[in-house]
């Protein structure tokens, strides 16, 4: 059977005298949440000059597990690319085990004396600062603007920071509320606001016909069906 892949390729670019070069996310299109989590993170993590200097230093197979579960995801870096697939893989030189819910937690790494140096920069790459909540706020607006129930207005208020975003105009408005750190996942496409709301991270005000606009929007991050995100 034919594995169809979902690529994305970032364009050449100059961010001081380092030339960051078009590189491409593939993932395969029934791939697990894991994967789509982390391909998401690595597409936003793709606009800063850091994520490029770490991608150059990979080459060949890696792969992540969470310590409290079968949850896993094999990397597999190429010159150009990356494919992102779930589970495991005896051809992975570093195998990185770790707390996916909390990165505070000193993860295990299996490969670390025989390729100390692959080991290091994988786990740079996972744990690569993202754009701002602000930015992916932006981003966010831009992208979901016409698609279907989504408010006139968005307004968004990080409770931490004392900062509220407003984005657009108009009576119909909803507003997402929360600290920066619960809103970066969602604006970044790593989760979804019903999920969210539900589980008492995040707060919102506005109707509900908004609240499944939004949370459907963040499906669309999720599969990477957004044109021009992220």
């Amino acid at each position: 059977m034919t594995l169809q892949l979902m690529m994305m390729t970032y364009p050449r670019q100059h961010e001081g005298s380092y030339l960051m070069t078009p590189f491409a996310v593939n993932i395969d299109r029934e791939a697990t949440p894991l994967v789509r989590v982390l391909a998401s993170t690595l597409r936003l993590a793709l606009q800063r000059l850091e994520t490029h200097k770490v991608l150059s230093r990979l080459d060949g197979t890696f792969t992540v597990k969470s310590m409290k579960g079968t949850q896993a995801a094999t990397y597999t870096f190429e010159k150009d690319r990356v494919t992102i697939k779930a589970g495991t893989s005896r051809k992975a030189k570093v195998i990185i085990e770790a707390d996916l819910d909390d990165t505070s937690i000193k993860p295990n790494i299996t490969g670390l004396y025989r390729h100390p140096f692959a080991s290091i920069y994988f786990g740079k790459l996972l744990s690569l600062s993202l754009p701002s909540w602000a930015d992916n706020a932006k981003r966010f607006w831009t992208v979901t603007l016409g698609l279907p129930n989504m408010p006139e207005k968005l307004i968004i208020t990080a409770t931490d920071e004392s900062r509220s975003l407003s984005f657009g105009e108009g009576v119909n408005s909803a507003e997402i509320i929360g600290k920066a750190s619960q809103l970066g996942p969602l604006l970044a496409g790593q989760s979804i606001l019903v999920d969210d709301v539900m589980r008492g991270k995040l707060q919102f005000r506005g109707s509900l016909k908004y609240l499944t606009g939004i949370s459907h929007a963040g499906q669309k991050f999720l599969v990477g069906d957004l044109d021009g995100y992220p």
